[in-house]
């Protein structure tokens, strides 16, 4: 037996079943995966936190599904330091073989290794003083977060976003640049995603703004302030913080898009809504469920 799925084909040789072309459905596909959390730690104890990175973003163009129940998974963020270290990594999201992986953690404290961000789909920024290295990102899916400043003011690094890396502030010492998203055109009403998140910094200054819907990088000045939070189904970095605590990365999305003309199926979801976008449906998932093509 043969049979297609999102291009994948399994075969047994016993026989071979053909699945009309009546019978099944062009698909196509955008994963976005859950951002990192921001480094932090215990209030008032300095850490110099840095940006998460994005979620992975991964693009299938074109597969086939025949009828059945098809999962749907979500990426969780990474959750934001609160004792002292990096962010945690975000989780994948996934459908039919195909994964996007989570954004890396912001580095944070004075120590290696927690002072380096981590990889994941887009790095995490390194932590401020030392400094931190930047994480790496996946290839196809992401960029590398940036490093922390490592002179006076000791920024922490931006995190890395799926359209672009973390850079380095071209004024010395403040916090570092987060990378951008990208916009997707799948839905009627494009959106940008997918972005790093800013990093702390040190005396007087303010934190760096994330990108894309990316946490905030928290004040270096009592009272502390907490990275903010990636924004849900964006994918999207926590925010580093001074001597606070990071902030969780943003949930992950996952979009799937099919001609509305010629659809041989009746489509019903869990955890996903469904729109029209010109010629296309456009199914919208942001809690794992699952889509079943009847």
């Amino acid at each position: 037996m043969t049979r297609s799925y999102m291009g994948y084909v399994s075969s047994q040789t016993t026989d071979t079943i053909s699945v009309p072309a009546s019978q099944q459905l062009d698909l196509s596909v955008l994963l976005v995966a859950g951002g990192g959390g921001g480094g932090g730690g215990v209030n008032g104890v300095a850490v110099y936190g840095a940006g998460g990175g994005a979620g992975g973003r991964v693009f299938a163009a074109k597969g086939i599904v025949a009828a059945g129940t098809y999962t749907v998974t979500i990426g969780a963020g990474g959750t934001g330091n609160t004792t002292g270290g990096a962010g945690g990594d975000g989780t994948a999201s996934t459908f039919e073989g195909n994964s996007a992986t989570g954004g890396g953690g912001g580095g944070g404290t004075t120590s290696s290794p927690a002072r380096n961000g981590r990889s994941g789909g887009s790095g995490g920024g390194g932590g401020g003083t030392t400094p931190g290295t930047g994480g790496s990102g996946t290839t196809a899916q992401g960029n590398n977060g940036a490093p922390g400043a490592g002179v006076s003011r000791w920024g922490g690094g931006g995190g890395g976003g799926a359209g672009g890396a973390g850079a380095v502030n071209p004024s010395a010492g403040d916090p570092g640049i987060a990378g951008v998203g990208f916009t997707q055109y799948f839905t009627a009403t494009p959106t940008t995603i997918a972005g790093g998140g800013g990093a702390s910094s040190d005396g007087a200054g303010t934190g760096s703004v994330g990108q894309a819907g990316g946490g905030q990088g928290g004040t270096g000045n009592s009272p502390f302030t907490n990275g903010g939070a990636g924004s849900a189904n964006s994918g999207s970095g926590g925010g580093g913080a001074f001597a606070a605590n990071g902030g969780n990365g943003g949930t992950g999305v996952v979009f799937l898009r099919y001609l509305t003309a010629g659809n041989p199926f009746s489509v019903s979801a869990s955890g996903g809504t469904s729109a029209s976008a010109g010629d296309y449906t456009v199914w919208t998932f942001t809690t794992t469920g699952s889509i079943t093509f009847a």
